[in-house]
Formats: C-alpha cells, sequence, structure tokens
C-alpha cells in the first residue's frame, strides 16, 4: 500500500513542490539542484525504494550541505517504510 501512494504522489509531483518544500524546510535549491532532486524523483525511484543507497552517494556531488544532509537523514528516518 505504501509503494502505491508513493507512486501516485510521484506521478503528480512537479518542481515547483519540490522548490516549495525546500523553502518551507528553510533549504534553498539553485535550479541545478532542484533538477538533480526531481530526476531522482521522477527517474530514479525504484532505486530509492528499493534501498540502493548509491543514490546518495551520487546526489552528494550534486546539491548543497544542507540539502544533501535533508535528504539523507530523510531517506533513514523512512526507508523501512517502502
Amino acid at each position: 500500500m505504501n509503494r502505491y501512494i508513493i507512486m501516485e504522489y510521484i506521478k503528480k509531483l512537479n518542481r515547483n513542490d519540490i522548490i516549495n518544500f525546500a523553502n518551507k524546510q528553510g533549504i534553498g535549491l539553485n535550479s541545478d539542484e532542484v533538477e538533480t532532486i526531481y530526476h531522482y524523483i521522477k527517474h530514479e525511484y525504484n532505486r530509492i525504494i528499493n534501498k540502493d543507497e548509491s543514490v546518495l552517494e551520487e546526489a552528494r556531488e550534486k546539491l548543497n550541505s544542507n540539502a544533501y544532509n535533508y535528504i539523507k537523514d530523510m531517506y533513514y528516518k523512512y526507508r523501512n517504510m517502502f
């Protein structure tokens, strides 16, 4: 059930959703970082859901430290819900 809900949300997700969420968390993102996060969510979600931690290492090089640390923390906090 959780995967179904996640997949339905991913289908509707857009770049502005990422920007708005980051702003609410106090995380500034440049356009390249927004594109990186959008790409991973929209196109690499299977790797994320299947707990492929190499996704985090790939993203680390492309995101500012605040964004990366927030994503990493959320990944470890919620990965067992997939």
